[in-house]
């Protein structure tokens, strides 16, 4: 390969918030690298100055070509492990909110290399900043609760934005931080902050007053670095699934065998065990991501969590959907695509049904020296049916249910999961219920989305007016025959004079997921297999990459699980 310098081009990058907004892709925050050789290591790492967009709302051969917004780094800082939400298409509006300063100083949107003297230079300190597309402008404000409390600002939530208008930031941290001036001199932000871990969640209500924020206290411990999804359609305003991070302290990390669910509409908390195809369940991880599709039919809904770095020290690749109601995991083969693992990248769920997971960035994790991504583009495309990595988007394909999903969980391509809770029962009967409350057709409503029906366990789900006189005769007539033929049975049965004794025990299908198989190695073998990638040494400075590793001072046990994020 030739390494004869040319334009400077993308390398890598990480730390990125996404959101979707009328079908378009927007990134904003993190940093960027860019190398003029294809096969050597970035020549630069840059706060990213701009708002990234890529527009998903057409068919296309290859993936969007990318529109760049001008980012205001004089007025407001380029942040990192943040939140960063569409606040809905009626609004045309996006907000940005917690997280911290980014390390690297920005360039302009012009010139990556040149760095601005009046960089915005300060953490975010309770502050969000809201985006008005139409007008290309930006408001700046304070976030408090509706009583007025003002609300500090945490770095590495676990975020997600429902379609009931609501945001949520769930635990998180915040300490003494460092960044780099535009000199290339490393300096302190929040000097002398002694760590602070969050087990509380922020609420972002956009509905009501402009916007209010609530503070809510929750029984998990504190975390941080996982991910935040909501299932629309469960519950009367959704479910969150909260999956991986840890609790700030990395010996400590947050299994996948026991996930955690809350109910949006009732505020509580559930914890739930799941099962595993062949008993093999995803290795614990930080700085992964995770897009939910549900089935067409409304019978399961599916989770896809991609990459991260794991709790053996080593970057993934892996694709693993955990399929709700029967909350059971697998693992999704995968073909095509550069085979590199990545963690802390940008993931959003785009498409008809939420078809393909597209992807921006994300770090190998071998430090701020390794080589350019191999094909030195930012985004790529996994088609969530067939597991096939790619570029070409097709607006018009439906999500449907892969194989592998449905093999485990019953039902076929279209739904039709015949495993409709997990296999050892929910843990309380009313998450069981959020999940019987409707349930959605194949065909479609006025508005042109799923139709949603009452769930009467009838084969129609919808309700019955009563049986016209015409079908009152039939059932009687049937019943009647019925009662003839018992006792033309019963006579029979007598004139044998033998007992009947019936012991029959249906065979349980392994394809309907309540089988584990016995496993066929252990746990630690299974994940070599599959993680290749290791981190091999320590960032030269000045530099925070990669997170992990950094020393911390953090407060006794018994007060970081009391901590409130307001203050």
């Amino acid at each position: 390969m030739s390494s004869s310098k040319g334009p400077r081009e993308f390398c890598w990058s990480r730390e990125q918030m996404s959101t979707v907004h009328k079908g378009k892709v927007y990134l904003t925050g993190g940093f960027i690298t860019e190398s003029t050789t294809r096969a050597g290591p970035p020549d630069s790492l840059f706060g990213n100055p701009d708002i990234i967009v890529y527009d998903f709302s057409k068919s296309s051969s290859d993936i969007p070509a990318v529109t760049k917004i001008p980012y205001p780094i004089t007025d407001i800082p380029v942040l990192k492990w943040g939140s960063f939400w569409s606040l809905g298409d009626d609004t045309d509006k996006l907000l940005l909110s917690q997280g911290e300063l980014q390390f690297y100083h920005p360039g302009t949107s012009e010139d990556h290399l040149k760095y601005p003297k009046d960089a915005a230079r300060v953490q975010p300190d309770g502050r969000s900043f809201e985006y008005d597309i139409s007008s290309n402008t930006w408001k700046t404000s304070t976030t408090r609760t509706k009583e007025g409390v003002k609300l500090n600002s945490a770095a590495r939530v676990s975020t997600t934005f429902s379609k009931s208008g609501k945001g949520f930031a769930l635990g998180g941290r915040m300490a003494q931080g460092s960044y780099m001036d535009s000199n290339s001199q490393v300096r302190t932000s929040n000097p002398g902050m002694v760590l602070s871990q969050f087990s509380s969640m922020l609420i972002y209500d956009s509905k009501q007053n402009g916007g209010t924020w609530t503070n809510q206290t929750t029984e998990l411990d504190t975390n941080e670095s996982g991910t935040l999804n909501v299932v629309e359609g469960v519950g009367k305003e959704g479910l969150l699934v909260f999956l991986g991070g840890n609790t700030g302290d990395e010996t400590q990390w947050r299994s996948l065998r026991t996930i955690q669910v809350y109910d949006i509409e009732a505020g509580r908390w559930y914890q739930q065990d799941t099962t595993a195809t062949s008993g093999f369940y995803p290795p614990e991880r930080i700085h992964h991501c995770t897009v939910a599709a549900s089935s067409p039919d409304g019978s399961s809904h599916n989770i896809y969590m991609y990459g991260g770095w794991a709790s053996t020290k080593n970057t993934l690749s892996d694709v693993w959907v955990l399929s709700l109601p029967a909350f059971h995991w697998t693992r999704l083969s995968t073909t095509g695509g550069d085979g590199v693992p990545r963690m802390d990248m940008a993931c959003e769920a785009v498409g008809r049904d939420n078809r393909y997971m597209f992807v921006f960035g994300g770090d190998p994790g071998l430090g701020p020296a390794q080589k350019c991504d191999k094909d030195t583009k930012p985004g790529q495309l996994l088609d969530l049916t067939t597991g096939q990595w790619g570029r070409r988007f097709d607006v018009e394909k439906r999500y449907e249910v892969p194989d592998a999903v449905y093999a485990s969980i019953g039902g076929d391509s279209t739904g039709g999961a015949t495993m409709k809770e997990p296999r050892e029962g929910f843990v309380d009967p009313a998450l069981k219920a959020l999940f019987v409350q409707k349930q959605t057709s194949p065909g479609k409503s006025s508005s042109g989305g799923p139709e949603e029906v009452e769930d009467t366990g009838s084969t129609t789900g919808k309700k019955s007016k009563g049986l016209p006189t015409s079908g009152i005769v039939g059932v009687v007539v049937g019943v009647i025959a019925v009662l003839l033929l018992l006792g033309l049975v019963a006579f029979l049965i007598r004139r044998r004079k033998k007992k009947a004794r019936y012991s029959y025990e249906g065979p349980i299908s392994e394809s309907q997921g309540h089988v584990v198989g016995e496993l066929e190695g252990t746990e630690q073998s299974e994940a070599k297999r599959y993680n290749t990638t290791y981190y091999t040494g320590a960032p030269a400075a000045p530099t925070e990459l990669p997170v992990y590793g950094s020393e911390r001072v953090e407060l006794p046990t018994s007060e970081r699980r009391t901590l409130s994020i307001g203050r």
